[in-house]
C-alpha cells in the first residue's frame, strides 16, 4: 500500500457524529482513515469493574464498527493497552504505517499521563499527530477566575463559563456546528447514508494478521451480565435525546425521583463512552443563558455545567481522585446505619 492513510485512536468519543477529531483526519487523507481501539488492562482490572456496563461498552464499540464499515471505514480492536498496541503496529506495519493520528483530549490524570507518553512515542516514530477538544464544551485551560486561578467554587465558575460561552465566537461555533452532526444522524437512521470513506483494515494489514477481540469479548462478557443492557450506540443517543426534549421542561419537579420515566434525561450513560457530547445537547435543546428562578431546561442546562465544574476541578486539582476536596472534611465521620436504607 502506497497511498498515505490517517488513523484515529477511539477512546471516549465513540461516534462519527460531530466528532471533529475523526473530521479532521479525513480531509487530511481523503478519506483514507481507520479507527483503533486499545482495551487496556487497567481497566479490565480495576476493583470496581462491572461486567453488566462493561457490556454496554462492547455493546458501544460494536455499533461504532458496524457504522464505521457501513460508511466505507474500519475499527480494529487489540487486546492491548496503547502503548503496546502502537509500539506492535508500528514495528509490523514499518514503512507502511499511518502518516497521521487524530485523538480527542481527555482531562483525568491517568488519561493526561498515558497521553503524554504515547505522544513521545509518536514522535519517536516519526508519525504526525493532533488532539482535540471533544467531550466539553470549554476545556479547563480556557477558564479562569479574573485573578487567573483555578475555580473552586460552582456559582463563581458558572457565571464566568456562561459569559464566555455566551461572548466566544470560537465556543458558540462549537455548539452550532452541531448541526452537521443531526443531519448526520438523520440520514444514518434512515439508512440515507453513501460511503464517504475510503479504506478498511485489510487494505493496511495485507497477510499481517492482527487479531480483532471484539466478538470474543462480547462473547465472554455476555455470560456474566445480570441485568436487561440498554440500547447502545449513536443512534441509541439520539434517539434518547429526542425522547426527552419535550420532557426536558419538566426536569426540575421530575428529577429527584428515579422511579418516574423519563424524570431524568437518562443521557448520562452515552455521556460516559462519547456517543454524545454536551456540545450536542446543547444545540438540539437550545440551551442558552438561564435566569433565575430556574425553569426546568435551565435546571437541566445548569446540570451540565456541572458536569463540565468536576472536569475543571479534576483537570488542576488530581488529588481529589484520592482525596476530599476540603482539607477539613478528610476526616469526616459518617453513620453506618444500614437500617436507614
Amino acid at each position: 500500500m502506497k497511498e498515505e492513510w490517517g488513523l484515529h485512536w477511539f477512546r471516549r468519543d465513540l461516534r462519527v457524529a460531530g466528532n471533529e477529531a475523526l473530521r479532521f483526519n479525513w480531509k487530511e487523507n481523503n478519506g483514507r482513515v481507520l479507527g483503533l481501539f486499545c482495551f487496556d488492562p487497567t481497566f479490565l482490572s480495576r476493583s470496581d469493574f462491572s461486567a453488566d456496563r462493561f457490556q454496554f461498552f462492547l455493546n458501544t464499540i460494536l455499533k461504532l464498527k458496524e457504522e464505521l464499515q457501513k460508511i466505507g471505514s474500519d475499527l480494529l480492536v487489540i487486546d492491548k493497552g496503547p502503548d503496546e498496541a502502537f509500539a506492535s503496529l508500528f514495528k509490523l506495519l514499518k514503512s507502511e504505517k499511518p502518516n497521521f493520528i487524530s485523538f480527542n483530549r481527555d482531562y483525568e490524570p491517568f488519561a493526561r499521563k498515558r497521553d503524554q507518553r504515547l505522544s513521545e512515542l509518536f514522535l519517536k516514530n516519526k508519525v504526525t499527530f493532533k488532539s482535540f477538544r471533544d467531550h466539553l464544551i470549554i476545556e479547563p485551560e480556557e477558564l479562569f477566575s479574573p485573578d487567573n486561578k483555578a475555580y473552586q467554587v460552582y456559582t463563581p465558575f458558572s457565571r464566568r463559563w456562561m459569559k464566555i460561552f455566551n461572548s466566544e465566537t470560537q465556543v458558540q461555533k462549537r455548539v452550532e456546528s452541531q448541526k452537521k452532526s443531526f443531519k448526520y444522524l438523520k440520514d444514518l437512521e434512515n439508512d440515507k447514508l453513501t460511503p464517504f470513506f475510503d479504506l478498511s483494515w485489510s487494505d493496511v494489514l495485507g497477510e499481517i494478521v492482527l487479531k480483532d477481540v471484539l466478538s470474543s469479548y462480547l462473547k465472554e462478557n455476555s455470560k456474566k451480565v445480570t441485568v436487561p443492557i440498554p440500547e447502545a450506540g449513536s443512534l441509541a443517543a439520539f434517539k434518547a435525546l429526542k425522547q426527552y426534549k419535550d420532557k426536558v421542561s419538566n426536569y426540575s419537579e421530575t428529577r429527584d425521583f428515579p422511579f418516574l420515566d423519563h424524570g431524568t434525561s437518562g443521557l448520562s450513560v452515552f455521556f460516559k463512552n462519547g456517543s454524545l457530547t454536551t456540545s450536542m445537547v446543547a444545540y438540539y435543546y437550545d440551551l442558552k443563558t438561564y435566569l433565575k428562578p430556574l425553569s426546568g431546561k435551565d435546571r437541566f442546562y445548569s446540570e451540565l455545567i456541572w458536569r463540565e465544574f468536576y472536569y475543571h476541578v479534576l483537570y488542576h486539582k488530581p488529588q481529589v481522585e484520592h482525596h476530599e476536596y476540603i482539607e477539613k472534611y478528610r476526616d469526616l465521620k459518617w453513620e453506618n446505619k444500614p437500617e436507614y436504607f
